[in-house]
């Protein structure tokens, strides 16, 4: 009896897989929606959190661009008024060095030429306070090299400086 109850109904079965199927693939389908849309919301917060980032980024990479900017414009305003002064003191120094000799010769034009001394023992004259030789070189290939030399010193002194600014920390609050 159980044989033939089964296969009178037998389209009973096939239903029922049906509507089961259906009902657990509806509750599937409304779980699957809801986190379609977790993820959609997921992924515009990541995208704005990646561009709100990139924004503060930009922002600190400026501040830093300026504050570094900054700091080196000073350095370079400093060494340049150093070499300037520098500089203008060695030429007042050179001026007045032409000027005493301009005196002294003008003296001696009228003296008498004295009789030539006993040879220097020792070596050449060794450079003046001012960096200028006293001896040796002219005036004007002295002042050259003096002003050379200063040049080069406060080039190195520029590099020396510039290569000591933090260009990676941000700008402080």
């Amino acid at each position: 009896m159980t044989w033939a109850l089964l296969l009178r109904y037998w389209w009973a079965a096939p239903i029922a897989a049906l509507a089961i199927a259906l009902f657990v693939t509806r509750g599937t389908l409304a779980d699957r929606t809801q986190d379609l849309a977790d993820e959609r919301a997921a992924h515009q917060q990541t995208v704005a959190s990646y561009w709100a980032a990139a924004t503060e980024a930009s922002r600190k990479d400026a501040a830093n661009r300026q504050r570094v900017d900054a700091e080196q414009n000073r350095i370079s305003k400093e060494i340049t008024d150093d070499y300037e002064a520098r500089i203008a003191d060695v030429r007042a120094r050179a001026e007045r060095l032409r000027r005493d000799a301009e005196a002294r010769a003008g003296d001696r034009a009228d003296a008498p030429v004295p009789a030539a001394g006993a040879a220097a023992g020792g070596a050449d004259e060794a450079a003046c306070e001012d960096r200028l030789p006293a001896a040796g070189l002219g005036l004007d290939d002295a002042l050259v090299a003096t002003e050379q030399a200063i040049q080069l010193d406060e080039l190195i002194n520029w590099v020396e400086a510039q290569a000591r600014v933090d260009i990676g920390n941000e700008a402080a609050p």
